[in-house]
């Protein structure tokens, strides 16, 4: 009877030791994916430490040279715009000077030296000039204006960075402004050469298109001052860019290595863990159950029996 006990037991601990081998491979299993995917998450993490330091310098030389070239070419384009308001206002000068003209002449137009003293043949032709001076200026500087306004709406997209919007219209209406007044022009030239002919109702035709041509020039005034205001703050931008973009962007690689740091510290931790519960596994300390509960187990017996 004794003896069968005994050999129940040791089938018993058999079984266990069976069981428990079983588990302790899939545990091992288990523990190695996850030291595995650790120290991979190392390896990227130092990669990545390395990686920003090195494209840090390299993306710090590239935006400042790029805020220098927006930079120069907002001033530059300022200067064409410039000169694009220095033509207009020569132009309104001369529109100024018909205007009071056609004013004296609109009080006694019978008075036909009074006309041809006011009015010349050259003036009409000196206000074409003129106009045709603002057309080429603008159509010179106009492709530029559209590749650095172009550059304006990228750096505007930047996350916190406000520019004052700049829409399409705006570049339209000075072009229509312009076109306006290159027509308005001609058709002042034609109703000059009217008055001088004599023709009734020439002075009322004059001072009505003189108005036109004023308005439209000072609506082109206004548009190229936006522009040019508009530029100043992209100049001003710029500069300001070149004198922060190394320190932000040393932060942000500053930030980055810190955040790769505590991932590699806590990997790390996580591999010590599961190191120390594979050792566990390698020594178990463990006993097999009794087959009833209130009935010793077979080390215990052996423990008895040497006492």
């Amino acid at each position: 009877m004794e003896s069968r006990q005994t050999l129940g037991s040791i089938l018993e601990r058999v079984r266990f030791m069976n069981t428990k081998k079983n588990t302790n491979l899939g545990k091992k299993i288990a523990y190695s994916l996850v030291i595995g995917l650790s120290a991979l998450i190392i390896l990227l993490s130092a990669i990545g430490v390395i990686g920003v330091w090195i494209v840090q310098r390299p993306v710090s030389e590239t935006a400042v040279a790029v805020l220098e070239v927006v930079e120069n070419s907002a001033s530059v384009l300022r200067q064409s715009s410039s000169r694009a308001d220095q033509t207009l206002a020569a132009l309104e000068t001369r529109t100024v000077a018909i205007e009071d003209a056609s004013r004296q002449i609109s009080q006694n137009v019978s008075d036909q030296g009074l006309v041809m003293t006011l009015l010349p043949a050259e003036r009409g032709q000196e206000l074409a000039d003129t106009a045709a001076s603002v057309r080429e200026t603008y159509n010179g500087i106009r492709e530029s204006i559209a590749q650095v306004l172009d550059l304006y709406r990228s750096i505007d997209r930047i996350p916190f960075v406000n520019l004052p919007g700049l829409s399409d219209d705006q570049m339209e209406n000075i072009e229509s402004s312009l076109a306006q007044t290159q027509a308005q022009v001609e058709a002042l030239r034609s109703q000059i050469a009217d008055l001088r002919a004599g023709m009734t109702g020439a002075i009322d035709k004059v001072q009505a298109s003189v108005n036109l041509l004023t308005e439209e020039i000072r609506q082109a005034r206004a548009g190229l001052a936006k522009l040019d205001s508009q530029l100043a703050a992209l100049e001003a931008l710029s500069i300001r860019l070149q004198a922060t973009i190394r320190g932000v962007l040393t932060g942000i690689a500053l930030i980055l290595s810190l955040i790769f740091a505590f991932l590699i510290f806590t990997q790390v931790e996580v591999i010590r863990l599961y190191v120390g519960r594979w050792r566990l596994l390698e020594n178990p300390q463990t006993t097999a159950p009794s087959e009833n509960g209130d009935q010793p187990s077979e080390a215990d017996k052996v423990s008895q029996e040497s006492e």
